[in-house]
């Protein structure tokens, strides 16, 4: 679901920035399902687990820290994470890679709802960014 820079204006980045993400929403498996398959579309190649492994180790590392303290995470911290992380991979891409990302981290749903959230269009209520949601 890869979307070029035209799609997402610039007050959704704002407002995407402005907010908190809980910690948990990084870990889930879905979200790894995510950036597979956005890192596939985005490089055209099959095998991008190495380049996931990174990227969600950087994540973890980078917020480890904060997890001692609290159960939140600042999302425009979480967004630099993803930048710098990928930005070797995905060169101009990687900004937008972020914005997306944070967009499917904090609506919290399975892959599957995510799409059909993104083919429906925002009326389609998401949920409160919470963990008590996880997928299987």
């Amino acid at each position: 679901m890869y979307l070029d820079s035209s799609s997402m204006e610039v007050e959704d980045a704002e407002k995407l920035t402005g907010n908190s993400i809980p910690l948990c929403n990084l870990e889930r498996p879905a979200f790894k399902l995510w950036l597979v398959r956005e890192l596939q579309s985005i490089l055209l190649m099959e095998d991008v687990q190495l380049i996931v492994e990174h990227l969600l180790g950087c994540l973890l590392q980078q917020t480890g820290a904060i997890k001692k303290l609290g159960t939140q995470v600042a999302a425009a911290h979480v967004m630099e994470i993803i930048k710098s992380s990928v930005f070797l991979y995905t060169g101009k891409h990687s900004k937008r890679l972020a914005l997306e990302a944070l967009k499917f981290i904090q609506a919290n749903l399975t892959l599957e709802a995510y799409d059909l959230l993104q083919e429906t269009g925002p009326s389609i209520d998401t949920p409160d960014v919470t963990c008590d949601f996880h997928d299987s």
